[in-house]
């Protein structure tokens, strides 16, 4: 069964007018607020036919007329709203209700399209710049040539290649902002464009679960060697006694104290921040004696 709906506003409320027709059987139905007003038929011959009713003193007036081609048309024939002053001020709040949410939804597609142009253009800028940002991925050092560092990463599968500068310090090359050592096959984060890979950053200051852990090795091989430090440890536990400066001191300082540990034995006019004195003055420090007395603490003789 087809239905046609439509509100009529009265001096009291408004009202539910609804149509039901089945062009095959022509039964008809008229309601008024969910309640069957008429209940008819539609004969084969008859073209149109007209449902006469009031509703708040309003005559109402529904037409079918039937098509020489078998089609339907409906139409809602009295006046929409009641021509009381009730009537046509409901009639004009639903109308500015309808308006407001039109409004709404125009400013909400309009907000919707500025922060899709914002997203856009700063997407745009960090593809040039990076100053918005990018994705992270691990880059690994292909080449090392005296202070020039070579790189590569993966991104969809294809290849990227960068190279950086280092500091050169008795031939091995050291990263700018840690001090530490740049070998072939070490790994790094690396922040790249999401659009334009060729815009990256290498990331010494972030280095990988491995790159991390051959620091650690480094660290404590030069641990071992320091002779005039560290003597108190016996030659058998000297090794986790070193790793254990490593852990706390990483924690403590992030990689500068990994960088304290690998040149704690460095001459002091090779590097001015990171050398023998400079890991002398911060054994001492009070942080650093907590750190010394976890370390010694299953040992025989703790250091004064």
């Amino acid at each position: 069964m087809l239905t046609k709906d439509w509100i009529f506003y009265g001096k009291k409320k408004r009202h539910l007018v609804q149509l039901g027709h089945s062009p095959y059987s022509g039964e008809l139905i008229v309601r008024l607020n969910g309640i069957n007003l008429f209940e008819d038929t539609l004969n084969t011959e008859e073209t149109e036919k007209e449902f006469n009713f009031f509703v708040d003193d309003e005559l109402c007036i529904i037409a079918i007329k039937r098509a020489p081609d078998q089609t339907f048309a409906y139409s809602f024939v009295s006046p929409d709203y009641s021509t009381s002053t009730t009537g046509k001020r409901r009639k004009l709040i639903d109308y500015l209700q309808k308006a407001g949410f039109a409004f709404f939804s125009l400013f909400f597609i309009g907000l919707l399209g500025f922060i899709f142009y914002q997203f856009i253009s700063t997407n745009q800028k960090g593809n040039n710049d990076l100053s918005a940002g990018g994705i992270i991925t691990t880059a690994y050092i292909t080449h090392v040539a005296n202070a020039t560092i070579y790189y590569k990463f993966s991104v969809n599968g294809k290849t990227y290649r960068g190279q950086t500068n280092a500091n050169l310090q008795n031939e091995e090359a050291l990263a700018p902002s840690t001090a530490l050592p740049i070998i072939v096959n070490g790994q790094f984060e690396v922040l790249f464009a999401s659009n334009n890979p060729n815009k990256h950053l290498l990331y010494f200051d972030q280095p990988s679960a491995a790159q991390l852990d051959y620091y650690r090795i480094a660290a404590r091989e030069a641990c071992l060697k320091n002779t005039e430090l560290h003597t108190f440890v016996s030659h058998n536990n000297k090794e986790v006694y070193c790793d254990c400066l490593y852990h706390y001191m990483y924690i403590n300082y992030n990689l500068e104290g990994v960088a304290f540990l690998y040149h704690q034995n460095a001459a002091p006019n090779r590097l001015h921040q990171y050398n023998t004195n400079s890991f002398k003055t911060l054994m001492q420090s009070p942080l650093q004696q907590e750190i010394i007395d976890i370390c010694s603490e299953t040992f025989e003789k703790k250091p004064n």
